[in-house]
């Protein structure tokens, strides 16, 4: 079997770095070759990936329209390139599934909801973006597939030198990209503010880039508490060396930087937004607060921060719970989608049907 995967994204946030996870998860199983965007982050990450066909194009959708042939089926990644499914589909007939990581309904306009009706299947990352997907319209083939844990390396002498750093401060950290309206970061730089002269020995670590950091960065200017990291490679040492994950999500289709924290032991604080409940069970793995309520996630802070042991529990739960998460499940779960998509008659006889 022949899968071509679209991705034009020029971030590599979740959803990007969760095509990378599913793709090197089927490996050699099947086929695969992806059309993405010439000089992307994602290009640069799949360099190394000898086995996979790479057709990267320009910012283009008829440019990435003409690359996605020669397949047996095309997955579509994000927004923008179900068009390219809709298109590859009308004109030469190749199935296409599509995965959607966002809790809120796609574009109203003609254009878009023609592209979803002829998908073959659309897959939300959780429920909260299945139940979207089914108001947006009763026609569409619906599937619930979750995101996955990405296997991360750390590097013990970098992880001692950020403990190092803090000077014994409880980390409160947050891994998203800076973008306000929908990681909900303007919270925490509020939360960062309250706990500024009451909780000195709180320090909060913001990872990650995006269009609102320079605004985040000049708005938190005074907060000697909170330190802008950046975009960086070695997340996997930041998570290692935290002692708390704060995300508190305006709107969220999963999150998959809280299973990453998750699988680090860390107690979770999350909004009771999307699909963050399907992931963080309030006072098990993490506490759940409302969106868009800087006292909450305070108190929330406080609680963790003032409990070793209950921060200990929590992060153990949590990392129980991730465990069940794996890139090699949510890899078995999209290669039988393929191949239902596929050949759906030699599915029913392998099953008995």
């Amino acid at each position: 079997m022949h899968v071509c995967h679209v991705n034009l994204s020029n971030e590599l946030g979740g959803g990007t770095l969760q095509t990378l996870a599913l793709i090197e998860a089927l490996g050699t199983r099947i086929t695969q070759s992806i059309v993405l965007r010439r000089d992307s982050p994602l290009h640069a990450a799949v360099s190394t990936l000898d086995w996979l066909d790479v057709r990267a194009v320009p910012n283009s959708i008829l440019a990435a329209t003409r690359a996605a042939g020669h397949t047996e089926l095309l997955h579509i990644h994000e927004g923008r390139s179900m068009a390219i499914g809709a298109l590859r589909s009308l004109l030469s007939g190749i199935p296409f599934i599509a995965t959607r990581g966002l809790a809120q309904q796609p574009k109203s306009m003609w254009l878009a909801r023609w592209s979803y009706k002829r998908a073959a299947t659309v897959v939300g990352v959780s429920t909260a973006v299945t139940h979207a997907l089914r108001a947006y319209s009763h026609d569409l083939v619906l599937a619930t597939i979750p995101d996955c844990v990405r296997s991360m390396e750390q590097d013990p002498e970098h992880v001692k030198r950020l403990r190092e750093s803090a000077r014994g401060s409880v980390v409160v950290g947050h891994v998203g990209v800076l973008q306000d309206a929908i990681k909900g970061q303007r919270l925490i730089l509020e939360a960062a503010r309250k706990l500024q002269v009451s909780d000195p020995d709180i320090l909060f670590w913001l990872i990650g880039s995006g269009s609102d950091e320079q605004d985040l960065r000049n708005a938190a200017r005074d907060l000697a508490n909170v330190i802008f990291v950046g975009w960086t490679d070695r997340v996997a040492d930041y998570y290692a060396a935290m002692d708390i994950f704060i995300f508190p999500s305006r709107k969220e289709g999963l999150g998959s930087s809280l299973l990453e924290a998750m699988s680090f032991s860390l107690p979770i604080i999350g909004t009771r937004v999307g699909g963050i409940p399907d992931l963080v069970e309030h006072g098990t793995t993490g506490l759940l607060i409302d969106s868009n309520k800087s006292s909450q996630l305070v108190d929330a802070i406080r609680q963790l921060a003032n409990s070793g042991e209950l921060r200990q529990v929590m992060g153990e739960n949590g990392k129980a719970r991730s465990r069940t998460f794996s890139s090699e499940e949510r890899a078995d779960q999209y290669l039988d989608l393929y191949r239902r998509t596929v050949a759906p008659e030699m599915v029913k006889s392998s099953h008995g049907g």
